[in-house]
């Protein structure tokens, strides 16, 4: 019977390859394109934003953030000004959902305000700083500022009424620690919690003066409240 030979060698038994026999080698690697949903590209935009402004959150940019191509993203938007009213409706519907807490009246005047400087804290304040200044070029940006703003007053006013119990002094008030959180935005570059939660004891203090009566729970703790990392 004729020697068959040696055996051939099989891409797993071959010395260096670095793989187990018989099991497969490492994939090659290759490019593919990745998939965004649409929450993913409003994300993405309101990033852009913080980073570059409005000029900024173009359909290229966006592609690039999220390793996408243009059919991607008009697989999720008809246009970039469909884009752009989805993204602000994202912005707007956040603010809605976190000043919800504020409409609750149970706990102690200090419970109360601490719940208030807590929702405050937790929101993402870079970004509604440019959307404060996008409101001045932007008449769809500029009608949501505006019903953002007339929810945090009329939220905060609600709880001062509650508090104080004389319609003048809440709704003003309400103005001051509303432009108290709007400064804070515009004026500081380097934003720190640690700052606005002063600034915001120190405005609790104020309303304190306002009570109309001083039990022991009205006092206003130093303490901050748990937000949102």
């Amino acid at each position: 019977m004729p020697d068959p030979g040696p055996a051939p060698h099989r891409l797993t038994d071959v010395p260096g390859n670095g793989s187990p026999p018989n099991e497969p080698g490492p994939a090659p690697p290759h490019t593919r394109t990745q998939r965004a949903s649409r929450r993913g590209y409003v994300e993405a935009g309101l990033e852009i934003l913080v980073a570059d402004g409005p000029p900024g959150l173009t359909i290229a940019a966006l592609c690039a953030s999220l390793g996408t191509t243009s059919g991607s993203f008009y697989h999720h938007f008809g246009n970039l000004h469909g884009y752009t009213q989805a993204v602000v409706r994202h912005w707007e519907t956040r603010h809605a959902d976190q000043m919800r807490s504020l409409g609750q009246s149970d706990g102690t005047a200090s419970t109360r305000m601490l719940r208030h400087r807590g929702a405050i804290l937790a929101l993402d304040h870079p970004i509604d700083a440019v959307m404060r200044s996008w409101a001045a070029s932007d008449p769809i940006v500029a009608a949501a500022q505006q019903r953002v703003d007339e929810l945090w007053h009329s939220a905060l006013f609600a709880l001062l009424h509650d508090l104080i119990g004389e319609a003048g002094t809440a709704r003003r008030l309400a103005v001051f620690g509303r432009s108290v959180v709007i400064g804070y935005q515009l004026v500081t570059s380097t934003r720190h919690h640690g700052e606005l939660d002063a600034l915001l004891a120190d405005f609790e203090q104020t309303v304190r003066d306002h009570y109309r009566t001083e039990p022991a729970d009205l006092t206003i703790s130093k303490e901050t409240p748990c937000r949102e990392p």
